[in-house]
């Protein structure tokens, strides 16, 4: 049994950074591989979420072209008549 109240030796102060080092190594490990699961699926989210927005769009644009259909047929969409070379100068 160890006297609390001793003196720490060398031996304690290396036993101590060699276990705090290899505590630091493995918890940097740890919060690596957190990180990589994390960024992952943050990338999934992400997807799904690009996903849905452009199916949403999609949807919209379908909508308006089904709104102006019935407009479109009864009016004469007419292009102006082009401008002549000579005159843009």
């Amino acid at each position: 049994m160890a006297d609390e109240d001793a003196p720490a030796t060398k031996k304690d102060l290396q036993e101590l950074a060699d276990s705090t080092e290899k505590d630091l190594q493995e918890l940097a490990a740890n919060t690596k591989k957190d990180l990589r699961e994390l960024e992952e699926r943050l990338d999934d989210r992400l997807k799904a979420t690009e996903d849905r927005l452009s199916e949403q769009i999609r949807d919209v644009q379908t909508e308006l072209l089904k709104a102006f259909l019935p407009w479109q047929s009864q009016v004469q969409i007419q292009d102006p008549p082009p401008v002549p070379a000579q005159s843009l100068l």
